[in-house]
């Protein structure tokens, strides 16, 4: 007998499908040092056989990143609803979406283990509709030289950042040789925020973006709570002022 979170996610999928809509595809590594991209995609149709046929990221065939026979993870949202299964890509197909259009698409297994998750917006508030300065993201390469990228605050937590940056080769290559950063972040005309980073996970924004979650990596503690608390607070501030502008 299905499972309550087989059920639902059965119905989720079902009602995503019936309107081409949004998922997430990601792969899991072994290597837990290494940073998961996910990729924005659609679903089309869920099959008799429970297989489900997905647009295939352009992205994803630039990076590589899925083969026949993988795992993949197939993140599914619906209203305040987020659910996780585990799926194996079956092959590559030409999808008729309509009489007029046919694209790439996956064909994945039936989810397997679906489980809840809490999305992430319950707990960040998004920046990025304010005026902010560029973030910046910094790292010494060697004696000589350092790195240095812009990128724009998409959104604050008391746990660290989301950025988005332009996925060029210098900063893809950059990511690969580290995950450790320095973050120079404005939260507002006068203050700015400068805290060691990690990149936590990486999404594709479209052809040439990169969305980071930036988890802070401070080695004192002290300097971490205190930096948890203070942000904590300006995302209060924040909600707040946001609520205002909503009523008024």
């Amino acid at each position: 007998m299905p499972s309550s979170n087989e059920k639902q996610w059965q119905a989720m999928l079902k009602r995503l499908a019936e309107r081409d809509g949004s998922v997430e595809l990601s792969r899991g590594v072994s290597n837990d040092q290494a940073a998961v991209i996910t990729y924005r995609s659609r679903a089309f149709e869920v099959l008799e056989d429970g297989c489900i046929i997905v647009e295939t990221p352009r992205q994803a065939v630039q990076d590589k990143s899925f083969k026949v026979g993988h795992d993949i993870d197939l993140t599914i949202m619906v209203n305040n609803e987020r659910m996780v299964a585990t799926c194996t890509l079956h092959e590559a197909i030409t999808y008729e979406v309509n009489p007029s259009l046919r694209v790439t698409c996956y064909r994945l297994s039936p989810g397997r283990r679906p489980v809840r998750e809490q999305r992430r917006s319950f707990y960040r508030v998004s920046v990025a509709a304010m005026d902010l300065k560029p973030v910046k993201l910094s790292c010494k390469i060697d004696e000589d030289e350092v790195f240095e990228c812009a990128g724009k605050l998409s959104n604050i937590s008391a746990g660290g950042f989301g950025v988005s940056i332009r996925a060029t080769r210098e900063v893809l290559g950059q990511i690969k040789r580290t995950r450790f950063f320095e973050c120079s972040a404005w939260l507002s005309d006068q203050e700015c925020v400068v805290a060691p980073v990690r990149v936590m996970h990486i999404n594709a924004l479209g052809d040439d973006g990169l969305y980071l979650g930036l988890q802070f990596a401070f080695t004192d503690e002290t300097e971490a709570d205190q930096l948890e608390q203070h942000i904590q607070q300006r995302c209060t501030e924040i909600q707040r002022m946001q609520l205002q502008r909503r009523r008024a």
